[in-house]
């Protein structure tokens, strides 16, 4: 069911930050929210914990020069060596033309994480 939905991210395996495509949205009404609904699975480090993936949304005029969407509103999902899964979103309300989808990890363990993900553009959240 999501072939009409706008993608962020097709499915993917990351072990390291990841910067999506931008996706041409042409702005959101003022008043009006969309929301990016990232799922994920096999979120884990083989060793240790600590280690984070942070997803945010950026946005642009040109789908060149990128800025955060709203600044200190991620999701991060903390790694251990139990696989996590779940479903995160995030709200889409700009007035910019693009839109993408950001994967932030940070290291403190020095362990290979894993993660994987797919993300696209819906009219709510449950």
């Amino acid at each position: 069911m999501t072939d009409d939905l706008l993608k962020l991210a097709s499915a993917r395996t990351a072990t390291a930050d990841q910067n999506e495509t931008g996706v041409a949205i042409n702005g959101v009404p003022i008043g009006h929210c969309l929301y990016a609904r990232i799922r994920y699975s096999a979120a884990s480090i083989a060793s240790g914990a600590g280690d984070t993936f942070a997803f945010r949304i950026e946005h642009s005029d040109d789908n060149s020069t990128w800025k955060q969407h709203v600044v200190d509103l991620d999701q991060t999902i903390t790694l251990t060596t139990t696989a996590a899964s779940g479903v995160i979103y995030l709200p889409i309300a700009t007035q910019k033309k693009y839109v993408r989808l950001v994967a932030d990890y940070t290291n403190s363990t020095g362990v290979t994480p894993t993660i994987t993900y797919s993300a696209e553009i819906v009219l709510g959240k449950p």
